[in-house]
């Protein structure tokens, strides 16, 4: 499903209305019929509508003109006197009455088992005045109070539509949106204010105005596709993966990412890892190749057999030591191949002076980085708080900048070739957990060379790692669940 920023929905807006002759009070009907549907099934006792001075608002009114005509109770909380509305919300605000409809009046102690939230919806941004923010506080209280139900109206009022920035916004059990999922909806914070999101048709999906964003997307009430899988295949048909990870320290990040890899579909796996992890990893993964160093000058002895894979990992529990520099740099300078850098392989690039050498490489490869915000930071300079005030800005500008794919982890994940950007919504809490990100880079290893391109494939492992967690809290709880139960979940995607 496409997503959209305030932008986008605007100009769509503007298109339906101005060139495809669609009236707008169509398009508001349709769009409160939409809210409509979901308030009939939570069958309220009595309605509390509660309505800004825009369009929005009037969408609010049109939902409380709607519920009237179908005999509920309801009543209607204006931000402003109706005479500073827009002229939209004045009509609105007329048919409401004429249907029955009252306005909100505090001395008749009426308490609201539902609550319409429809003062801002798309295009709010930055911070509101405090005549507003007591509003949207009220509105917040008064649910609380009356234990009330909140819909939300395309956006829950006080998040910013593109960022999901928010300082004070309605709390929505659910919210109804249109023709496209909204960027702010997904990211956090404004994603853990929205509820459950259900996206409803207004006739203008088809629509496809210059000008508009139809990059951006994310995997929404649908199961995606992986490629079909080849039944007269063999292990090189799906692939060799190189995978350098593990310090003599760290061998737990090598067994989390190993095992992903192999679960995740690839044909054969070769393992370059120091010395002392081969009988740990041979124990707990005999099927893969093992090619093992003591320092770097065995691993150059190793190296010649890179060559051979479709795709190279490196990075997890790879370490920062003199050793683990001097690979990373003989990576990126000797070999062409698909590539995916993770965890210390992204600090030492960022740490060193193999910025302008990952750029060289990138030009001529396929390179994908998976950092989390930390990593990000260090990576671009940026403060970690400033990078999440518009991650999805800070990560598109990196994959640019240094032409590669970015995985940039949280909440909601985003992956970016520099103009795509999957949100991912898959996953819970329960990955929060030390590992978690270990299989994520096995994962895209196998998922980047064996779907349809290596950006797609990227974004599917995102998915999927997400949904092999939400698996693997079903069945050990979401405190309970450690990255080695993920990476044994992947085995249920199919």
């Amino acid at each position: 499903m496409n997503v959209f920023h305030a932008a986008d929905m605007a100009r769509l807006d503007r298109f339906a209305i101005e060139e495809k002759g669609i009236p707008q009070d169509v398009l508001m009907e349709r769009a409160s019929l939409g809210v409509v549907k979901y308030i009939l099934k939570k069958k309220p006792s009595s309605v509390l509508i509660c309505c800004g001075g825009g369009n929005n608002g009037a969408d609010g009114l049109t939902v409380g003109r709607i519920l009237e005509e179908k005999g509920y109770k309801t009543r209607a909380a204006l931000f402003k006197r109706p005479e500073e509305c827009k002229e939209s919300v004045q009509r609105k605000y007329r048919d409401y009455l004429n249907a029955g409809g009252k306005e909100y009046d505090e001395s008749e102690e009426l308490k609201f088992n539902l609550i319409v939230d429809a003062v801002y919806g798309v295009g709010f941004s930055g911070s509101m005045k405090e005549s507003a923010q007591n509003f949207v506080d009220w509105i917040n209280k008064k649910a609380e109070k009356d234990a009330s139900y909140v819909i939300a109206v395309d956006m829950p009022s006080g998040v910013d539509t593109d960022t999901g920035a928010a300082e004070i916004c309605v709390k929505a059990d659910l919210t109804v949106t249109f023709t496209a999922l909204k960027s702010g909806l997904i990211l956090p914070p404004g994603r853990n204010f929205a509820g459950e999101i259900k996206v409803e048709s207004i006739g203008i999906d088809d629509l496809k105005p210059e000008g508009i964003c139809f990059e951006n997307f994310s995997f929404f009430e649908e199961k995606p596709k992986l490629k079909h899988r080849n039944p007269a295949g063999n292990k090189g048909t799906f692939h060799r993966v190189a995978l350098i990870a593990g310090s003599k320290d760290m061998a737990g990040a090598l067994i989390l990412s190993a095992e992903s890899t192999l679960r995740s579909g690839c044909g054969l796996l070769e393992v370059f890892t120091h010395e002392k992890n081969r009988d740990v990893l041979l124990s707990h993964l005999p099927e893969a190749i093992v090619h093992t160093y003591s320092d770097f000058e065995d691993f150059r002895k190793e190296a010649k057999y890179l060559k051979r894979a479709d795709i190279l990992v490196i990075g997890p529990g790879l370490s920062r030591n003199e050793d683990s520099k001097e690979i990373v740099s003989y990576v990126l300078k000797n070999l062409e191949k698909p590539l995916v850098l993770d965890a210390d392989a992204i600090n030492i690039i960022s740490e060193g002076d193999l910025k302008p050498v990952l750029k060289e490489y990138a030009r001529k490869n396929t390179a994908v980085l998976t950092p989390h915000p930390a990593e990000l930071s260090r990576l671009t300079g940026i403060g970690v708080s400033v990078l999440l005030s518009d991650y999805e800005k800070y990560v598109k500008e990196t994959a640019k900048e240094f032409g590669i794919i970015l995985v940039g982890k949280g909440q909601t994940t985003l992956v970016t070739d520099g103009k795509h950007v999957y949100f991912n919504l898959s996953g819970c809490d329960a990955m929060a957990t030390a590992g978690s990100g270990d299989v994520l880079s096995g994962m895209i290893g196998s998922f980047a060379i064996n779907e349809e391109n290596p950006y797609l494939g990227t974004c599917l492992a995102v998915y999927a790692h997400g949904i092999a967690g939400e698996k693997a809290a079903e069945e050990f709880g979401h405190r309970g669940t450690i990255a080695g139960d993920i990476a044994r979940a992947i085995k249920t995607l199919e």
